[in-house]
């Protein structure tokens, strides 16, 4: 069987026009990208240049979660009927509360 494979990559690679004889074509690196707005520091810069990417990764895991019945910001079960578990829905009835005062 490794008989049969070998010959027939040295059939495949004798039928292929050796890479001296093709012309190739060179692709020039692209250059970084040049951010024209100064942000205060490597995170927001990485943020906002990758904003799509990272929002995008975002809702794809908490729908995944709610899906699941696992809390949206950490892995514990979640309450039934809601997407935190009892720890973060305590932090957030205190956030809320912080919020409406």
């Amino acid at each position: 069987m490794f008989k049969k494979l070998l010959e027939k990559l040295k059939s495949k690679s004798a039928s292929k026009p050796t890479p001296a004889s093709t012309p190739t074509k060179v692709s020039k690196p692209k250059p970084a990208k040049s951010s024209k707005k100064a942000y205060p520091n490597r995170f927001l810069k990485f943020y906002h240049e990758n904003k799509g990417r990272v929002n995008k990764n975002r809702r794809s895991m908490y729908t995944e979660h709610r899906k699941a019945g696992l809390c949206v910001r950490c892995t514990k079960k979640s309450a039934p009927g809601i997407v935190f578990c009892s720890y973060h829905q305590q932090k957030q009835n205190k956030y809320n509360k912080i919020a409406r005062s």
